[in-house]
């Protein structure tokens, strides 16, 4: 339910603060500009400096009160993505994202994107990779039973099977809020084995975020 505002100043540097001006509540991401290391509000012009959220100057004004600023979010940039800390309570970053090498060296490269609605809480996401059990049990039936649990282990689609093999593993230190999951994945039909349906994923999970 955030709403903020993400720049790059002059220098390069990145930054993200709030989307609204503590003057009269402008969008500074609606039509504010980037003045040096500041994002400036396009209604009056005050200028917030990206490091710390203090307001630099007003056009109008002597002197700025020290009350004057937006609120900065931690941000860093890595494998491509300008990422966000956010914490509940407000505590600081602990953990940080680490370089993939396969994007650092160009091997993966940005092909688009899908997006999908899930009817869930963002927590259950991360912690199905976790839960390897549920794999045979839950994707064992044929793919065409469809996604309604009512009829996904339907005797209709007997014929035809998955069998999934995964194996789930945290990373050692520095990384250990890494994980890694790897899936090997069969398919029958009538009891054949359908080799062009075979598949190996290895999935790494960056605490309950990036995968």
């Amino acid at each position: 339910g955030e709403q903020l505002a993400a720049f790059r100043a002059q220098d390069g540097q990145a930054y993200v603060v709030d989307a609204y001006c503590p003057h009269l509540g402008a969008n500074l991401a609606a039509g504010g500009r980037v003045v040096g290391g500041c994002i400036e509000c396009p209604f009056h012009g005050w200028q917030f400096r990206g490091e710390d959220g203090k307001c630099t100057s007003i056009p109008y004004a002597e002197k700025v009160p020290d009350f004057a600023r937006v609120r900065t979010w931690p941000c860093c940039e890595v494998n491509e993505m300008l990422l966000v800390w956010y914490h509940r309570e407000g505590v600081g970053p602990t953990w940080a994202v680490p370089e993939q090498r396969e994007v650092a060296s160009k091997e993966w490269v940005f092909r688009g994107q899908t997006e999908h609605l899930v009817d869930a809480h963002i927590q259950e996401i991360p912690e199905n990779a976790a839960d390897t059990a549920h794999l045979a049990f839950l994707h064992g039936p044929a793919i065409l039973g469809g996604s309604d649990l009512r009829y996904t282990r339907s005797k209709l689609w007997d014929f035809m099977k998955h069998i999934w093999k995964a194996e789930w593993r945290p990373e050692p230190e520095p990384d250990e809020h890494c994980s890694r999951l790897l899936v090997q994945h069969t398919a029958t039909v009538f009891g054949r084995h359908v080799s062009w349906m075979d598949l190996t994923v290895s999935a790494r999970q960056v605490c309950p975020v990036l995968v």
